[in-house]
């Protein structure tokens, strides 16, 4: 049996970043594989994390990292050693078969440059040996163009890669500008079906008792974002109920942390609005009503638009609060039969590409 090692933002202060984690890796554990995540716990970032929390008095933070903490701590493998630099992973190469990175936003360029006060390449899997498989699965570059300074950097190591998957497609123009061919392939959350993520809230030992069309569940990421409040204020009027997940600068809902309640939350939601990747995945796939909006002041919209191009909802985009386009969508329900058959498809090709990627020549 082989044993896989991945590396990703797991230890992230975010739902969509543990979740898509868990996900790989319960997708590599069903296909027969034996992994684990390795504990890469970057210490500045950490750190620079924790103090701007407090700089911003932002103590729901706090409560969201330890909801977090206990389910890593309850459903993710992870290494039992813990590297808290680049330099550190050099010892955590040898002892797999091949190591996966992604998904999410690991090849950001801030986190690239920065992360540790100098260039890391630890996403890049700097740290593996020749002869293990390096492989990226559904990595994402959050930004459609990357410094010059990066491009240099990172040539040599992508070089060293057996396959390369994105999540977006301008990720896959990036590499292709710097002569690598990426396929697209979705998010390690779509990978499993609905039923995983039912089993995986029943798991949650402070799961609430389950309900149906609790209200309007708004899971808004970042401060000063005044469209999709406006947004979620009039879809709370037309609903003419009380919002199950309150939007904050942090965008937990009132759920003080956990996992499984945010999961919850969505799933037993009569209406959800977002400005996030992964609760537009998580409406997807319990099949909720949703309206999508872009993050203000940030450049972050391609990986939604890839995904609801593929799966033939890209209606549900909102680009600004404009509220006869709320109404219609609203009152416009989702054909789920077509958008379900487009996932399989899009889920088939993405195990494809893993299955080759590990096993294939």
């Amino acid at each position: 049996m082989k044993k896989i090692g991945t590396l990703t933002f797991h230890w992230a202060t975010n739902y969509g970043a543990v979740l898509q984690a868990w996900a790989l890796q319960q997708y590599l554990l069903e296909a027969g594989y034996e992994t684990e995540i390795i504990r890469y716990l970057p210490r500045r970032i950490r750190l620079i994390q924790r103090l701007q929390a407090l700089r911003r008095r932002d103590f729901s933070w706090f409560s969201r990292e330890r909801g977090m903490a206990a389910f890593r701590k309850k459903a993710l493998l992870q290494s039992r050693k813990t590297y808290p630099t680049g330099r550190a992973l050099l010892r955590a190469g040898r002892q797999y078969d091949a190591v996966i990175c992604g998904s999410d936003q690991i090849w950001n360029p801030s986190f690239t440059l920065t992360a540790e006060g100098k260039p890391t390449l630890s996403y890049f899997l700097h740290f593996i040996p020749e002869g293990i498989r390096r492989i990226a699965y559904a990595a994402s570059f959050g930004a459609g163009q990357l410094p010059e300074e990066m491009e240099r950097l990172i040539r040599p190591e992508l070089q060293k890669f057996h396959a390369v998957s994105v999540r977006e497609e301008t990720g896959r123009q990036i590499l292709s500008r710097l002569g690598f061919f990426a396929k697209v392939v979705c998010d390690p959350t779509l990978l499993l079906e609905r039923s995983a993520y039912d089993r995986l809230i029943e798991a949650g030992e402070a799961a609430p008792p389950a309900s149906t069309n609790s209200g309007l569940f708004s899971y808004i990421l970042h401060a000063g974002q005044g469209e999709a409040l406006r947004t979620t204020e009039f879809c709370r009027r037309l609903l003419g109920e009380e919002i199950a997940g309150s939007p904050s600068s942090g965008g937990s809902p009132s759920s003080a942390g956990s996992v499984y309640a945010w999961l919850k939350g969505i799933r037993d939601a009569a209406f959800v609005v977002t400005n996030s990747f992964h609760g537009t995945v998580f409406s997807i796939l319990f099949h909720r009503p949703f309206i999508t909006l872009p993050v203000e002041g940030a450049d972050m919209d391609d990986r939604l638009h890839t995904l609801l191009s593929a799966l033939g909802l890209e209606n549900r985009w909102l680009p600004a609060f404009d509220p006869e386009r709320v109404r219609a969508l609203y009152a416009d329900p989702i054909d789920w039969r077509s958008a379900e058959s487009r996932l399989t498809k899009l889920r088939e090709d993405s195990r494809d590409f893993i299955h080759t990627a590990l096993e294939g020549e």
